[in-house]
């Protein structure tokens, strides 16, 4: 089921592959768990706000990007599930001030 609805973009739950445009972050929130989503969490750019990122349990892999940490109003980020992902947690990270979940 999609559900796409002003500005929350649910794609959790429909066997999803492939790979995350970072056209994902025009969505306020994003949940796209439950999927076979690959490749890397994409940049994000200063110019898209995106305050609830979840994207556990996929495929994805590489280092978790310091860019998530360009809006400082994001109040959750879930990464958990996501045995391909490694590196540390950026530390800009740590300047998001709503934070209030955030799993990897």
């Amino acid at each position: 089921q999609l559900h796409s609805s002003g500005n929350i973009l649910d794609l959790s739950n429909n066997q999803l592959s492939g790979t995350l445009s970072p056209m994902i972050y025009r969505y306020f929130v994003v949940k796209a768990d439950n999927n076979q989503l690959t490749g890397s969490i994409p940049e994000v750019s200063p110019t898209h706000y995106n305050n609830f990122l979840s994207l556990m349990n996929n495929t994805l892999t590489g280092n978790v990007p310091a860019s998530l940490s360009n809006n400082s109003f994001t109040t959750s980020i879930q990464l958990d599930g996501n045995a391909g992902l490694e590196g540390v947690i950026p530390e800009e990270i740590s300047d998001l001030l709503f934070l209030s979940v955030f799993t990897f």
